[in-house]
């Protein structure tokens, strides 16, 4: 797959150091990670030793203010180890703030692009993927005009938060000069329809941006295959001049990008009368704090608990009631949800609110899950009040 290209100023190097990992049956490094800091913004890289001259690179979404800055790559990502054997250089910011940051996260990651050039040479390609808010920076990115030749090549915006504003900032125009390709699940695909469909003359819109979308809900609920669909489906767009779909045509204006994952053995462990479970968590969803534990639907469906209903969860000393629901839309702020996530695993969410920070939960932590009994359903919890008033 290939990248886009972009180079501007950027601030002095603060600090940068290199690991190099080796793989197992060569004494060749596979590939170099490089970190440091520019103008305050974490940044790092992975670099193949099989370099094509492409690079990836990764707009996160954005994270409360609060937040430590930190800019995390993790190799073994099936997204990242696909583009790292093709030998595309991977490089993420931590932006230079927390928060909303929009016209200063352009400049972070055209900071980036620079010191990637300087350190090692020209990109024949640089592509652009952004979550969120990181989405919205890429959109930025694409709607300016361009150098000649462009600093980058396309962008993948996935679920995009349009509504973002910085005060005094100038918003989404409509008008990218470079291929975009928006990449939405079920409630925010029609967001990214009406930006491909409004009617923007071609002198001022010379691409019409490509719809895919993801058939799931919760917003960001996207997978590495589906982004790496996506990035493909960006990289031919790039290569033979014109995209697979075309948002301009109403009668064929998107195509379906969800990869289903499959079911796997259970790796819960039941109790003995078969109403609950003990289930470990497997992932901590940053910036959020959402808590991604190893149970699948049909472990739920073993315990009785169905869609709407309530359940009890108890990690360490905390013991509360979560809803079993699609995503976190229909509770309010501080209460739980459970919902499959693109991996097909359910993430512990309490809605606008940290449950990493609040159950102080590891990875490799057990959960215990119980359905609850008939004349406890929808009570809550014992911590269930103290929980919600929590920080």
């Amino acid at each position: 797959m290939p990248v886009a290209k972009r180079f501007l100023p950027f601030c002095a190097i603060l600090l940068g150091f290199s690991v190099v990992l080796r793989g197992a049956p060569t004494a060749r490094p596979r590939y170099q990670i490089e970190s440091g800091e520019i103008a305050g913004a974490k940044y790092t890289w992975l670099r193949p030793s099989n370099w094509n001259q492409r690079l990836l690179l990764l707009a996160p979404r954005q994270a409360p203010e609060s937040s430590p800055l930190t800019a995390e790559l993790k190799p073994n990502d099936p997204l990242f180890s696909s583009f790292l054997e093709e030998g595309w250089l991977i490089a993420t910011t931590s932006y230079r703030r927390s928060g909303l940051i929009l016209a200063d996260g352009v400049a972070d990651l055209d900071a980036l692009r620079a010191e990637i050039v300087r350190r090692n040479g020209p990109l024949d390609r640089v592509l652009v993927e952004g979550d969120g808010m990181g989405a919205v920076i890429a959109l930025l990115l694409a709607e300016r005009e361009p150098d000649n030749p462009p600093l980058y090549q396309g962008v993948v915006a996935a679920d995009p938060i349009f509504e973002l504003r910085e005060r005094g900032g100038n918003g989404i125009t409509l008008q990218p000069k470079i291929p975009v390709v928006f990449l939405s699940t079920r409630r925010e695909f029609h967001a990214a329809e009406r930006y491909a469909l409004t009617n923007v003359p071609k002198t001022v819109r010379p691409f019409t941006p490509a719809l895919l979308r993801v058939n799931r809900d919760g917003v960001g609920n996207i997978n590495a295959a589906e982004k790496s669909f996506a990035l493909q489906t960006l990289d031919r767009w790039i290569d033979s001049g014109r995209p697979e779909v075309e948002g301009s045509d109403p009668t064929k204006s998107s195509i379906d990008a969800t990869q289903v994952p499959d079911e796997k053995p259970t790796r819960v462990i039941f109790d003995s009368d078969h109403r609950g479970f003990t289930a470990h968590i497997n992932g901590i969803v940053n910036p959020r704090g959402d808590l991604v534990i190893d149970a699948q639907p049909n472990d739920f469906t073993a315990i009785g608990v169905s869609t709407n209903a309530f359940f009890r969860v108890k990690i360490g000393s905390h013991i509360f009631r979560v809803r079993f629901d699609k995503d976190e839309s229909t509770v309010k702020r501080g209460e739980w949800t459970a919902f499959v996530d693109a991996d097909g695993f359910y993430t512990l969410s309490r809605r606008q609110l940290s449950a990493a920070r609040f159950t102080q939960a590891a990875l490799g932590d057990e959960v215990h899950v119980d359905a609850y009994a008939g004349s406890e359903a929808g009570e809550p919890a014992a911590e269930e009040g103290a929980e919600n008033a929590a920080p």
